[in-house]
């Protein structure tokens, strides 16, 4: 799914990108929560990162190569809840990960744990795959009918052109 569509979620209603707003159309298949600096050989595309930056704190140099070594991996975006401890993001990190549509997320105002949103997020991203095989499965029984039925390649082209909305035209 979109990070837009799991946004739009209410487990993040209380939740501001604060940069990267052009990022917010990755795609995003699971969710993680960081909690150690090389949690990066963890990572996987297409992943949103949740931490509260408590490394970060410790370690501000880390922040940079965290940010470039994600969206080097294609990452679908960090979620931080700031304000745990009191963790300032830098200038230079909010415009280049702006500059590479990179969105971070400011979650400090979500009433749940990482583990909470971590949980939750993962069922309405389970949610969406089921609906999206299911469509699938339909459009497959469907076909599958028409065959069986005898229908020739031009009604399976017309329903495909239904389907699709668009002009289809078999080569």
């Amino acid at each position: 799914m979109l990070l837009t569509d799991l946004l739009k979620n209410g487990i993040y209603d209380d939740a501001r990108v604060i940069t990267g707003h052009k990022g917010l159309i990755r795609e995003v298949q699971t969710v993680n929560i960081m909690d150690c600096p090389d949690i990066i050989r963890f990572l996987r595309p297409n992943e949103l990162l949740l931490t509260n930056g408590f490394f970060m704190k410790q370690q501000p140099e880390m922040f940079i190569h965290l940010i470039r070594d994600m969206q080097r991996l294609h990452c679908s975006g960090l979620a931080i809840k700031t304000k745990r401890f009191e963790l300032p993001i830098p200038d230079e990190i909010l415009w280049e990960a702006d500059q590479n549509e990179f969105p971070i997320i400011e979650i400090s105002d979500v009433r749940l744990s990482l583990g909470e949103i971590l949980q939750r997020s993962t069922s309405v991203i389970l949610n969406n795959k089921s609906d999206e095989l299911q469509y699938a499965l339909s459009i497959h029984k469907k076909f599958s009918e028409m065959i069986m039925r005898g229908k020739g390649i031009s009604s399976i082209i017309d329903s495909l052109s239904k389907l699709f909305s668009s002009p289809v035209v078999l080569l």
